[in-house]
């Protein structure tokens, strides 16, 4: 991606995002992720009756999903920990917009894994066990 393509599309971002940012008037939405449906899924599953088949596919999924998002959460801390420093120290700035593009990389894997998370569920679940939980995740916000 070239260099105007990237200010471009991170201005668009900004300027888009501006209202959302407007109302929600809180900065540690900026940290949090963009949904996190297990934590929901966790408080109301012995009231989703699930299957032996969905049990099975849940359980799978949280078998592996939660290690790959660590993994992943620690790959971004250490991509912004060295995009920090190269501001600091001054490098270059070929240096510091591939470490940006790494870093918006992971960020972006990181939203997938969450979005996959949620197609998972939309996927195992019948439509009346998906909204308990999200009205459960709606509630927790």
């Amino acid at each position: 991606m070239t260099l105007n393509k990237l200010l471009v599309s991170s201005l668009l971002a900004i300027s888009l995002s501006t209202p959302v940012l407007a109302k929600v008037n809180n900065f540690d939405e900026l940290a949090s992720p963009i949904i996190a449906l297990m934590p929901a899924f966790k408080e109301v599953r012995d009231q989703l009756k699930l299957n032996d088949e969905q049990a099975k596919t849940i359980d799978a999924w949280l078998a592996e999903a939660p290690k790959k998002k660590k993994e992943l959460k620690l790959e971004v801390i250490a991509v912004r920990s060295e995009l920090r420093e190269a501001l600091l120290s001054r490098d270059s700035r070929i240096k510091r917009d591939a470490l940006k593009t790494k870093l918006n990389d992971a960020n972006s894997r990181l939203i997938e894994m969450s979005s996959l998370c949620a197609r998972m569920l939309t996927k195992t679940l019948s439509k009346e066990q998906y909204s308990m939980i999200v009205d459960k995740y709606k509630q927790s916000k």
